[in-house]
């Protein structure tokens, strides 16, 4: 199952849109926004709930921030 786009997107979308939104919360140039779109696109498809989307981006967004 890893080794289609949706498989890698169920496995790791949650970790990889956590350090893009954290990282980018932190001041770092990346695409933090893109990746929440993104996200969203593949949760819209039934590959990651919507929920944990957003709880996710709330978390690394608030970590992010104060650690910046």
């Amino acid at each position: 199952m890893h080794g289609t786009v949706s498989g890698l997107v169920a496995s790791y979308g949650y970790t990889v849109l956590f350090f893009l939104v954290g990282l980018e919360s932190l001041r770092i140039p990346l695409p933090g926004e893109t990746a929440l779109v993104t996200a969203a696109a593949f949760a819209a498809l039934g590959h990651l709930s919507i929920y944990t989307v957003i709880a996710t981006a709330i978390a690394a967004a608030i970590i992010g921030d104060n650690g910046g």
